[in-house]
């Protein structure tokens, strides 16, 4: 079989696709075409006697400065071993038949289980049985697309789907010899891999490509691969395909094998935490959603940090360049953990311009999956457990969490009695969203509400924040949550399919919650602040120090609210309020704290619009309808 190379969604780019019409005398039947692609390259008889095989290439990610090798054994129909080594990243994969696993760069292992992991082994064992050839198959569809040019030559679009995960594979077969010329990949999260084979040659009667190009949209980088050895029905222990017995444990409480009531501060719906690196003490978020810990370029540079690589990460919306460094040892209060692989970003741009806190880094999955975390978000405390030797006692819900292929809790929760599924579990979102193809299918696009802009990795988009009534979720229920919707699918994880949303730090803070990697469980406990009506903004105006610079400049307005009405224009630089100038208020919160303000408080904004100095009388008031 072809062997195919995944790397994290990170990476991958493509030219435009050309699709053409049927012309003369090609083929029409897809299952007509795919029996000629696999007579082409040995036929099924031999193609299902390779029982096992072995694979040596060499990786490069082109444009990046990263290469190195890439191994992997199979095992038909669902075994499988996969260890990438790209010198500063490494990662090893695995399937033993009973569960897939991944043993990261930091060597942590992590099973996976989620829902669409599940669906995906199961689709895969199905097409190594190669079910989707059966016309009458229950669970594949096959049709011709038309056909297409790839490097020049007519290739068949032979599209491959299944009732299993919304996830189609398309095959472009060569019109005049039927090898493959190029696959592509659809995910859920609305990615695209996109590989080209090249320089087939016989093993065991079968042939091989041992050359291929692979480029995945939207991050368009692209990978080369040379394959330098490839052996069939070679005897393979079963031991390689399984986990590792033991997982990694590179932490060390100072006291016993906890860290309670550890300080944070939860400020605009997100968490810091202090980290001391090098005996320098930083402020940090702390991220669930975020796959790696990250630490900031600048700040890495001032620490003496190598970076290596510059590879295309993605993010909330859009992608975003990312490198590779190694942490010295650090701390956060009560434990201490050895040096860690991080990538390095600038987050400093990410957060310097929206909050008044400077944030060095971003306390991620490397950090989170080593504890249980407990966060009190009422109170401001944080808790880390030593896994092995956490028992729970409280009167809370243990609820199942599955962690998905970007090391994130998945979790159930129902909107309005109806609208059930899977949500992701993302501690470093402010607010709730739903995901544009559930809002589409559910007609959730029209429903009422505020445009807001929301800045994550990767960049900007808007959604409309929606209110949204009665919210269930781990038995609690809370009696209005506002929800965002996006206008359009994007390019990031708002594209997502196999899940209805992303959950934030509006909903949590609503609660004390345990974080159980080790388990892939969330336990809610009800919080001091369960069901308070929290502060929201009633202007319709949102600021930020554009660049970094200590001016506050408004960054959206939004259609319809007090500050539409009052005539506020993005780029506007706010001056004083109430003849208070903005240099003597605390920073970009305390004036969004004054725009929380009860509706019917009135201000007078001074602001700054090019050569010119307006008083805009801004009056606040409900955006909402509760």
């Amino acid at each position: 079989m072809q062997q195919f190379f995944h790397f994290p969604r990170s990476l991958i780019s493509l030219a435009v696709l050309v699709v053409v019409p049927l012309q003369g005398a090609q083929l029409k039947n897809p299952y007509e075409i795919l029996g000629r692609y696999y007579d082409a390259i040995g036929g099924l008889e031999n193609l299902k006697a390779e029982n096992t095989t072995v694979m040596v290439a060499e990786v490069e990610i082109v444009g990046t400065g990263l290469s190195g090798t890439l191994k992997q054994w199979e095992s038909r129909p669902v075994k499988n071993r996969q260890e990438l080594d790209l010198k500063v990243f490494r990662q090893v994969t695995g399937d033993n038949g009973e569960s897939a696993w991944v043993l990261d760069t930091n060597g942590k292992l992590k099973l996976l289980r989620d829902e669409e992991t599940v669906k995906g082994r199961e689709i895969r064992r199905r097409m190594a049985n190669f079910e989707h050839l059966d016309p009458d198959s229950p669970h594949f569809t096959v049709t011709l697309d038309g056909t297409e040019k790839v490097e020049g030559q007519s290739c068949y679009r032979i599209r491959i789907a299944n009732d299993l995960l919304p996830a189609d594979q398309v095959l472009l077969i060569n019109t005049k010899n039927f090898l493959l010329a190029k696959s592509i990949q659809y995910t859920t999260s609305g990615s695209e891999n996109h590989t080209t084979y090249a320089d087939y040659r016989d093993v065991g009667g079968v042939l091989h490509s041992f050359r291929q190009s692979m480029v995945a949209l939207p991050v368009n980088q692209q990978q080369e691969i040379r394959v330098t050895l490839v052996e069939t029905n070679v005897d393979l222990d079963p031991a390689i395909f399984d986990p590792p017995s033991v997982d990694v444990e590179d932490f060390a409480f100072l006291d016993g094998n906890r860290s309670e009531d550890i300080p944070i501060r939860f400020h605009e719906n997100h968490i810091f935490v202090q980290v001391t690196m090098n005996c320098d003490k930083r402020w940090w978020v702390l991220d669930s959603g975020a796959g790696m810990t990250a630490i900031d370029t600048a700040y890495a540079r001032q620490l003496g940090l190598e970076l290596e690589g510059k590879l295309t990460g993605q993010g909330v919306n859009n992608t975003m360049d990312i490198s590779f460094t190694t942490l010295p040892a650090y701390s956060v209060q009560g434990v201490e953990l050895n040096p860690q692989k991080a990538v390095a970003l600038d987050i400093e741009r990410l957060f310097g311009q929206l909050s008044d806190i400077p944030v060095a880094g971003i306390l991620g999955y490397d950090f989170m999956s080593r504890f249980v975390t407990r966060i009190d978000y009422a109170n401001e405390l944080m808790s880390l457990y030593h896994p092995g030797e956490f028992a729970y006692t409280g009167d809370g819900t243990v609820v199942d969490a599955p962690l998905n292929g970007s090391n994130m809790f998945t979790v159930p929760m129902t909107v309005e009695g109806e609208m059930s599924g899977q949500w992701r579990f993302d501690t470093g979102a402010s607010g709730t969203g739903f995901h544009f193809d559930f809002a589409e299918k559910n007609g959730l696009l029209d429903r009422p509400g505020i445009d807001r802009q929301h800045f994550g990795a990767g960049g900007s988009h808007v959604s409309r924040l929606v209110p949204f009534r009665k919210v269930e979720i781990a038995g609690f229920e809370l009696p209005s949550v506002l929800i965002s919707v996006p206008p359009e699918a994007g390019q990031g994880a708002l594209a997502e399919k196999s899940l209805i949303g992303n959950l934030g730090s509006n909903l949590f803070r609503n609660f004390t919650i345990y974080l159980d990697y080790a388990r892939q469980q969330i336990i809610f406990e009800k919080g001091d602040d369960f069901g308070k009506e929290f502060p929201e903004d009633r202007s319709g105006l949102q600021i930020w120090h554009p660049g970094g610079a200590e001016k506050v400049e408004i960054r959206f307005v939004a259609s319809g609210t007090p500050a539409d009405r009052a005539g506020f224009r993005v780029g506007d630089e706010i001056r004083a309020i109430n003849d208070i100038p903005v240099q003597q208020l605390d920073g970009l919160s305390a004036v969004r704290e004054l725009m929380q303000a009860p509706a019917g408080v009135s201000y007078t904004v001074s602001i700054a619009r090019g050569n010119e100095v307006l008083h805009l009388k801004l009056d606040l008031a409900d955006l909402f309808a509760h």
